[in-house]
């Protein structure tokens, strides 16, 4: 109930689901438990779970995590209950380093895109991809397929998917000014569109 969720998240549980094939559990968490979970296996790892009342730990992957946009605490957590003989889908984090070098350079990095989507074994899947940015010069550009992903690793995310690209200062001031006009366009277009919509009404 309404009631008893209020009284959890006051006592520092946070409510969660195990869900999967003929599985639909609810649990809960204490919010120190919750962050070694994340701490040590991050917000897609696969870990055991003990749960009471079943005969032995259940092999899950966190699934969604929900937390307060403002104070940035916990709010539910989803898990799927994995098997492992059989491939999911999981997304895994891309990490960029040296991105100081690059500032350095008097460049920029424009992130477009923080994780990629695999299939494979859940004992397979990354902890994360890294990609080294310190070679990198201006209009180089990091897609997925750049990425080094292990012969049992699946890639499904696009292979053209851009995750990061070095652009100048300016070329980055061009391009934000270049969607903030766009976006100015769209609202003219669509209150002229409105005007005539209401012009029709009246006549």
């Amino acid at each position: 109930t309404k009631g008893q969720l209020k009284a959890m998240k006051r006592d520092d549980w946070i409510p969660g689901v195990v869900y999967g094939k003929d599985l639909n559990l609810p649990i809960a968490f204490s919010g120190k438990e919750i962050n070694r979970i994340f701490t040590r296996h991050g917000y897609h790892g696969v870990f055991s779970l003990e749960i009471e009342g079943e005969n032995e730990p259940l092999m899950v992957l966190v699934r969604e995590v929900q937390r307060n946009p403002i104070k940035g605490n916990y709010l539910h957590v989803d898990l799927l209950r994995v098997r492992a003989d059989e491939k999911i889908n999981s997304m895994v984090s891309v990490q960029l380093l040296n991105e100081e070098i690059i500032n350095r350079k008097g460049l920029i990095v424009q992130t477009l895109a923080r994780e990629i989507e695999v299939s494979c074994f859940p004992a397979d899947i990354p902890d994360s991809f890294v990609v080294d940015l310190a070679e990198l010069e201006v209009g180089d550009t990091i897609t997925a397929e750049d990425l080094d992903i292990p012969d049992n690793v699946e890639l499904l995310s696009e292979a053209e998917t851009v995750l990061a690209t070095i652009l100048l200062p300016s070329m980055e001031e061009e391009e934000e000014e270049e969607e903030d006009l766009d976006e100015e366009m769209d609202l003219e277009t669509e209150a002229e569109e409105g005007e005539a919509a209401e012009e029709s009404e009246t006549e």
